[in-house]
């Protein structure tokens, strides 16, 4: 049976002990996504032509840094999952705002991490829905994009970058956020927001995690 390389941690309830996996079978990785509820949000390292260019960008800027760290990979999209029996998520991508399928990332290629709001509640995950679904449709933002590099933030809910969706999505359903516009909060910072030291959706828990 193909095994992926790599290693699966998945939590199947906030307070629990993490499942781990390493190289897991294709079975074993769809089983795991029964883990991550509706209303979670996903960070993740794609191969994606805007990725590409995040990536490129995320060297040029931190190239010190990430010498000293290994060169460690960041992450370079996020989006929201909303499941409903299909594993579907609602992201802003090259073509836009648009449904999309989390399984995509169930490859050898992928590093994805997946959060969820610890007190989230049913009115919250509404909200949440309402404003992906009004957003369905909306361009990608590349102005905003080529404006973050340069340090001019344009606000804009017209189009969305990928990280912007998100957090306007989050804001939108009153879940906490820190003190930053949803339009300074790059791609490539991602993790520090959710992991670091920044303080980033205060309440939000890893739930899936899948890479090398």
């Amino acid at each position: 049976m193909f095994k992926h390389t790599g290693v699966l941690r998945y939590w199947k309830s906030i307070d629990a002990q993490p499942t781990v996996i390493n190289n897991p079978t294709h079975q074993q990785l769809m089983e795991s996504l029964q883990a991550i509820p509706a209303g979670a949000v996903f960070i993740c390292m794609s191969d994606s032509f805007v990725s590409t260019l995040i990536g490129l960008y995320a060297l040029l800027k931190n190239f010190f840094t990430l010498l000293f760290s290994g060169f460690r990979v960041m992450f370079s999209h996020a989006g929201l999952y909303f499941g409903n029996g299909s594993n579907m998520t609602i992201e802003a991508e090259a073509n836009g705002v648009v449904k999309d399928n989390f399984k995509r990332f169930l490859n050898n290629k992928h590093r994805v991490k997946v959060f969820f709001y610890k007190d989230m509640t049913v009115l919250q995950l509404q909200k949440m829905k309402e404003y992906a679904y009004q957003q369905l449709g909306k361009s990608y933002d590349y102005a905003a994009f080529a404006k973050f590099i340069i340090q001019q933030i344009q606000q804009n809910e017209a189009a969305h970058i990928c990280t912007e969706l998100v957090a306007r999505d989050l804001n939108f359903a009153g879940i906490p956020d820190l003190d930053k516009d949803p339009a300074q909060i790059h791609p490539f910072e991602d993790e520090q927001y959710f992991e670091g030291d920044k303080g980033f959706r205060d309440g939000h828990r890893k739930i899936w995690e899948w890479g090398v």
